[in-house]
Formats: structure tokens, sequence, C-alpha cells
């Protein structure tokens, strides 16, 4: 049977696909450290022949149903591409989130470098609720709750934090939210520590 040219491309697009929304799900759950495009085009394409080997079996189902059904074939061809790509990179980044394979080598007593490439970004990436205290370069401290509203830079060329709460101690140590203050930003030259505290 002679493949359209229209066919040749949109299967192409479907091999190719896979591979980077693998890689942008991944990185979303990881932070990853910058790569050339051509190492880029490597992983994508890597992670496209992992999927395809993982769905091989469901693409030849769908094969079955081309000559009969080829409007509801390519609608399913592109939503399970889609949602398969999907399942796969979301168990990928949760593997790598956990430490799952690093933590396995090391039962072995064998050592991996870690895959998230520093510390901030191992801190930042835990996507965890804490307390938090930023000392900044001129020593004054501030006092702030960092969760689902704050945020912390991924890229490794800046470096700045926003907290979406910010508080006060009085003289019993206890913390006392500012309520005028909807949040603070602070930049990375006037980051020195970030404290992150344990408890209620």
């Amino acid at each position: 049977m002679l493949i359209e040219s229209f066919d040749v491309l949109f299967y192409t697009a479907i091999f190719v696909l896979p591979g980077f929304i693998i890689n942008e799900i991944v990185s979303a759950f990881n932070p990853t450290p910058k790569i050339s495009e051509g190492v880029l085009l490597l992983k994508c394409l890597l992670y496209s022949i992992l999927h395809c080997a993982l769905w091989s079996w469901m693409y030849k189902l769908l094969f079955t149903i081309e000559s009969k059904y080829p409007n509801t074939y390519w609608a399913l061809l592109v939503v399970t591409t889609i949602l398969a790509a999907s399942i796969v990179a979301v168990i990928m980044g949760l593997i790598q989130q956990k430490q799952i394979v690093r933590s396995i080598f090391s039962h072995f007593n064998l050592h991996i470098s870690h895959s998230i490439p520093n510390s901030w970004d191992y801190c930042f990436s835990k996507s965890e609720s804490s307390w938090v205290i930023v000392t900044l370069v001129d020593d004054k401290m501030i006092y702030g709750w960092f969760s689902t509203k704050s945020f912390a830079s991924s890229d490794s060329d800046e470096r700045d934090i926003f907290i979406e709460r910010i508080y006060s101690i009085d003289d019993n140590n206890n913390w006392i939210e500012n309520k005028s203050i909807e949040g603070i930003y602070i930049p990375k030259e006037q980051i020195k520590t970030i404290e992150f505290l344990k408890g209620n």
C-alpha cells in the first residue's frame, strides 16, 4: 500500500511527539540542568523510542481498525499517544523525584550522582510547604510561610524567591502574621541563607 505524504508526516509527528511530552512533564517534576539543542533532541528521541516500545501493543490494536473506521482511528491515535506519553512521563517523573533508582543502587553500596543539578533546585523541587527564615546580606531576617502560592525560580541564572505570607516575631517568640502584606519578593542578590523549619 502506498503511503501518502500526509501519512508520513503524521506518523512522524506521532513518533516524535511523545518524546517532547515526556521531557516536558519529567522536567516539571524534577529540575534539570541546561543542555544543548542537539542533546535535547537525542533525549526526546530516546524517550520516543521507549514510549513506542512500551505501547507497541496498543498501536497494534489501533491498526486493526484503520481500514474500517479511518476517522476514529486517527482520532484515537492522537488521543492515546498523548495520554500514553503523559502516563509514562508521570511515572518517570515520580521515580526521579522519589529517587527510587538511586535508593536501589545505594542499597547495594553503589552510589550514583543525583538527578537534580543543585541544592537550590533540590530544596524547592519537593513541593512541600514550610516555615522559612530568609537571612539577607545585611543580616536582616524575613520570616514567612512558603507554600502553594509561593515561588522559587528554577532558572539557574535566577535564584529569586517569592514568599506568600510574612510574619513578625513577638517577645514570646510567637509568629504574628502581617496581613497587610500579600507576600514578598526577594531578589537573588539579597539572599544570604534560607532556613526551613519543622513543626507548626
